[in-house]
């Protein structure tokens, strides 16, 4: 027992380390352990307090001095079961409220209006439920797109598996309005770290659907979004059918549903009931080790897509602001892009018609496209097959590490292809260094691997073939 109480001990003081030499020292005696990485990861967990508020509370602030002081302007609204029981563990619903434009932090707070028409599924669902307030931005129509949101969310989940039992592989991600963008946003950033996603009344700008490989994904869209001479087809319900073709050709689960309703929260209560009846009944889950893995970077949506300064609306592809905006995220479960190279890759973008909001011609000849954009980027497709084999395809991607558990792969007798060749033949040493710096990738006590490899292209075998040669 000494010997793990010292271990995590070593292990804290490697994880709150920014010192790169210092870090270098304790990684070599955290390298030589030998005993339970279970009990010492166990010890390492956020632990939930014994005593928790419940029911319906407001203006919540981080609790944690650090992200308290990074994320000042947060308030978070949550919903907890009035009967919650902190020996039991429980899901986590965090939902993210609609709007555009602004600074103010209330804006969870009318989600849980009775007018609103969601309180009472907040309440009855059976899940710990957190409306956190967007990034304050005058700029930005797409607030939850904004580059600090993937570090904003994690900690809003740190912060409620400090109050509360969370079960780390049972988190859904939902959104309404800008809200439902940033659930396709952190759908495509962050896809490893939620069960499913649910997006209602939503849109997208230039995205790479098949990222979304392993987590499945729920949307809902009203029908009678747009009105004539009333309201823009910012939200149009051909976003929701556009996305759905490229899932579907992807091959990632999805369910997309279409409402005759308009944009109102309240007219995606049927569904998003239907999805978390799904979510239960299925016993969806978080799978870290899923056997099919699209890693691509950049991802995301771009935080500029603004439909209000133009009287014709536009997607952020034609504005000024363009999706290298978007910062890398190079890791998905169980792969990292390390480093890629000067190619491109093909995303999706949608393009949307001209429709003057005077002209009535205009709104009945309404479309939106889908087009292609090229943007310098890397992407890894993996597969697992079996327990002894994993199958790579690296697409303008110089290296890549491949992180593994034993419930993945047989650690005893592995082979690694890339693009065909056998790359490694041979057995896998767990280390709790390799833990812990899984763990630091994503800060996700539920997503870690105890071996990894790295595979390099250090003759330039990866790379496309000139054959048009263009370049003088």
């Amino acid at each position: 027992m000494d010997d793990i109480n010292k271990t995590v001990k070593l292990a804290k003081d490697f994880l709150a380390l920014q010192n790169t030499s210092a870090k270098t020292k304790l990684a070599g005696e955290l390298e030589t352990f030998k005993g339970d990485f279970d009990e010492v990861v166990k010890q390492l967990q956020p632990k939930a307090r014994y005593k928790a508020e419940t029911g319906l509370l407001k203006q919540i602030s981080f609790s944690d001095e650090t992200f308290q002081s990074r994320y000042s302007w947060s308030r978070m609204t949550c919903v907890v079961p009035e009967n919650y029981d902190p020996m039991q563990s429980y899901g986590l619903l965090i939902f993210l409220h609609g709007g555009g434009t602004g600074i103010e932090n209330t804006a969870p707070e009318s989600y849980c209006l009775p007018e609103t028409g969601l309180i009472d599924i907040f309440q009855t669902c059976g899940r710990i439920v957190c409306l956190p307030s967007a990034p304050p931005n005058m700029k930005s129509f797409a607030r939850w797109h904004l580059p600090e949101v993937d570090d904003y969310i994690s900690c809003v989940i740190y912060e409620m598996s400090t109050k509360y039992n969370i079960d780390p592989d049972n988190i859904l991600l939902a959104g309404h309005s800008m809200g439902g963008q940033g659930a396709n946003h952190l759908a495509h950033r962050m896809s490893d770290r939620f069960a499913s996603v649910f997006s209602s009344a939503s849109s997208w700008d230039i995205a790479y659907w098949p990222c979304l490989m392993g987590t499945v994904y729920w949307a809902v869209q009203g029908r009678n979004d747009p009105t004539m001479f009333l309201r823009r087809h910012g939200t149009d319900i051909e976003f929701m059918n556009l996305a759905r073709q490229r899932l579907d050709q992807a091959g990632v689960k999805n369910f997309c549903r279409e409402s005759q309703g308009r944009h109102r929260a309240a007219h995606c209560r049927m569904v998003f009931m239907e999805w978390l009846s799904w979510c239960e009944k299925e016993k969806i889950r978080r799978d870290p080790f899923y056997p099919h893995v699209i890693a691509v970077t950049p991802r995301g949506l771009t935080p500029w897509i603004d439909f209000h300064r133009h009287k014709t609306p536009l997607a952020a592809s034609q504005n000024h602001i363009d999706f290298h905006e978007i910062s890398d995220s190079p890791h998905c479960r169980w792969v990292t892009i390390d480093e890629y190279g000067e190619e491109t890759i093909m995303y999706d973008m949608v393009e949307m018609s001209n429709c003057k909001d005077n002209v009535e011609q205009d709104w009945k000849d309404f479309q939106l496209n889908l087009k292609r954009k090229h943007i310098n980027g890397g992407l890894v497709e993996a597969f697992i097959y079996g327990r002894n084999l994993i199958e790579v395809t690296p697409v303008n991607v110089k290296k890549f590490t491949l992180w593994l558990h034993p419930d993945m792969v047989d650690f005893n007798d592995l082979m690694v292809r890339v693009n065909g060749i056998e790359m490694f033949r041979g057995k896998l040493s767990p280390s709790l260094l390799t833990v812990l710096e899984s763990y630091q990738r994503r800060r996700d006590w539920g997503m870690l691997y105890s071996a990894r490899l790295s595979f390099e292209d250090k003759n330039n075998t990866w790379i496309q073939k000139d054959q048009l040669q263009l370049k003088v």
